[in-house]
């Protein structure tokens, strides 16, 4: 959690999250209000639709919980498949050596475990075929199977 809210800092700043060394020290100075973290049941994500229209789709980890992301610039495929598995959002505060303190921001989260293609299946426009989909096995401690998403970056 802690390392999701410092690459989002370090994105916001624009700057290579992926690049980006976090040291104990930067993972101590983030404060979370009361020490609680709020889930929810429903996420609701504005888009617009392709004739310009503007609407909402609501993504439940109980009944439609698949998710498109954009992939980043030099991914072999073109979009990111997660599934999630929470929504949730905590109020935050990330301690600077500076005397002045920021208030405490909220930062709406998902907790996803992450799809890969089918290495086994020939699929896209060539083959005339879906891509087919499986999990990231998470069969041991360095697997990055699970891990936080921006609600944001969802497409």
């Amino acid at each position: 959690l802690r390392d999701h809210v410092l690459a989002r800092e370090v994105f916001a700043r624009g700057e290579d999250p992926d690049a980006a060394e976090f040291s104990s020290t930067d993972r101590a100075n983030i404060v979370i209000l009361n020490n609680k973290i709020y889930w929810h049941h429903v996420l609701r994500v504005n888009f617009t639709t392709y004739d310009r229209h503007c609407t909402q789709d609501s993504i439940n980890p109980r009944t439609h919980a698949d998710i498109l992301l954009l992939a980043p610039p030099g991914s072999p495929h073109k979009y990111l498949y997660a599934r999630i598995i929470k929504i949730f959002h905590v109020y935050i505060h990330i301690a600077e050596s500076d005397a002045h303190t920021k208030p405490f921001e909220r930062y709406n989260m998902l907790f996803v475990q992450w799809f890969r293609l089918d290495s086994t299946f020939a699929g896209g426009f060539a083959t005339k075929r879906l891509y087919r989909l499986e999990f990231v096995p998470a069969d041991d401690a360095r697997s990055d199977a699970f891990s936080f998403v921006d609600p944001e970056d969802i497409i």
